[in-house]
């Protein structure tokens, strides 16, 4: 099987589509366009032109790397596409990486993928050396301004999630009446 691999052509278009065939929930247009933007490398694979996987880094291009979103269609899976696209991510890292340093790269594994990314070198967590990952997830409300910022100096990140749900709330009251 014939795999191309594009560097930084992903649209959020293609993104979306190849996201959605492993399962995971649509996420908006514009959220996805400015990802892509800020993100540091990102790369489609195609075979015979047809968008078949993905995978992108982001970080901070220095000390700590990101692969994020590296999905693969499922009827392309177990075909060493996945692979291929690691690789490629990892391969643009040791290239650009300043020299004579350490990087880290890391990563959160979907369930039962460890092994692939085992098979890559990397390490499991939590382990003897590394504590276990963590995760966060921020609902952003879509009125919310810059200016808020300065409401919240002064409260602590339990209080302003509280408060962020009160919005909410609000919000979605108004939009019910």
């Amino acid at each position: 099987m014939s795999i191309v691999i594009e560097e930084n052509t992903l649209t959020a278009e293609q993104f979306q589509s190849i996201r959605e065939s492993t399962g995971r929930k649509p996420l908006p247009i514009s959220q996805i366009k400015s990802a892509l933007d800020f993100g540091l490398y990102r790369v489609l694979a195609k075979h015979n032109d047809i968008p078949v996987g993905m995978g992108r880094l982001v970080g901070d291009g220095s000390m700590y790397w990101y692969i994020q979103d590296l999905f693969v269609i499922p009827e392309y899976q177990g075909q060493g596409i996945g692979k291929a696209i690691a690789e490629h991510l990892i391969r643009h890292i040791n290239i650009t990486s300043p020299l004579g340093i350490t990087t880290t790269v890391g990563l959160f594994s979907a369930v039962g993928k460890d092994g692939f990314y085992e098979k890559l070198g990397f390490t499991a967590r939590p382990s003897k050396v590394y504590g276990a990952g963590m995760i966060k997830h921020l609902n952003i409300p879509e009125n919310y301004t810059k200016w808020q910022d300065t409401l919240f100096e002064d409260m602590s990140i339990e209080e302003i999630s509280e408060k962020a749900a009160e919005l909410r709330a609000i919000e979605q009251a108004g939009h019910h009446s």
